[in-house]
């Protein structure tokens, strides 16, 4: 039996920035420092979690843990691009947006220790899981 192509399909990739950092100018985005500053902030601020996370996980104080580095910055785009209304349905190595959206890094430790505790958060917090509209503690 002859093989026959059932799809054809291509993916394409937007590159504003080579790979020395040379921007192309007619694809900048034209964020404000102010801006730049808070994505940098976000991101340093996860990339720290992480590691600190990491290294209770291999000391034995909290369980599974998956890393999420080098996920910060797509995160932290996605996360200031969403309004006050706008709801997070987080998938796995989330750590930064849920944080932009108000998630304590403590649900986290929580959720790696087994505690379903990780998921009540105050009423104003849109992110799911939310099973209780305010925290128990």
């Amino acid at each position: 039996m002859a093989l026959t192509d059932i799809a054809t399909f291509r993916i394409q990739h937007l590159q504003i920035s080579d790979e020395n950092g040379n921007l192309d100018s007619k694809l900048d985005p034209k964020l404000s420092k102010e801006q730049l500053l808070t994505m940098y902030r976000w991101m340093v601020l996860a990339r720290e979690a992480d590691e600190r996370m990491l290294k209770l996980q291999r000391q034995g104080r909290i369980g599974t843990f998956a890393l999420n580095s080098e996920q910060e910055a797509a995160q932290v785009g996605a996360g200031l691009a969403m309004g006050d209304k706008d709801w997070l349905v987080p998938s796995f190595r989330e750590g930064a947006i849920r944080m932009m959206r108000g998630v304590p890094l403590v649900n986290d430790l929580l959720f790696y220790n087994g505690f379903e505790e990780c998921c009540w958060m105050a009423k104003s917090v849109l992110v799911v899981p939310k099973p209780e509209e305010r925290a128990p503690f």
